[in-house]
């Protein structure tokens, strides 16, 4: 006569193949924890690009806004004011440069730098330039 597993219990082979399972939650986390990390870094750097983005444009803004005001002389104002603001930013921005000129409709500046770096040899150029028409007294 044949042994019929019960119901209750599990055939032998199916036992066996189900203890072999023991550690697979760790090969899988082994696998996917560097994605995962790689997406969070990511964003940082993503996050960080844009808030140094965010610094050069505002210290365009106010280069160009101090040169407006102070008319066609005031493109070293300018530049000085938005040296002033980058240096005020903290660190976010990196070997930055502000450069200014002078055109028919009002004076542009353009600020240039670096953002900081969350991954490993990969540097992002910023670059962000405002223009903004001569004040006229009034």
């Amino acid at each position: 006569m044949r042994n019929k597993p019960c119901f209750g219990r599990l055939p032998t082979r199916i036992r066996r193949w189900g203890a072999s399972e023991r550690g697979a939650v760790t090969i899988q986390l082994v696998m996917l924890l560097p994605v995962l990390f790689g997406i969070v870094f990511l964003g940082l750097q993503a996050a960080l690009y844009y808030y140094a983005a965010t610094v050069a444009g505002a210290a365009a803004q106010d280069g160009a806004r101090v040169a407006a005001a102070h008319g066609g002389g005031g493109l070293a104002a300018g530049t000085a004011a938005a040296w002033s603001a980058l240096d005020q930013s903290h660190g976010s921005l990196s070997n930055y440069d502000v450069t200014g000129s002078v055109g028919a409709g009002g004076p542009s500046m353009t600020v240039t730098g670096e953002t900081l770096s969350v991954l490993p040899g990969m540097v992002f150029t910023v670059t962000r330039s405002a223009s903004l028409p001569w004040e006229q007294p009034s």
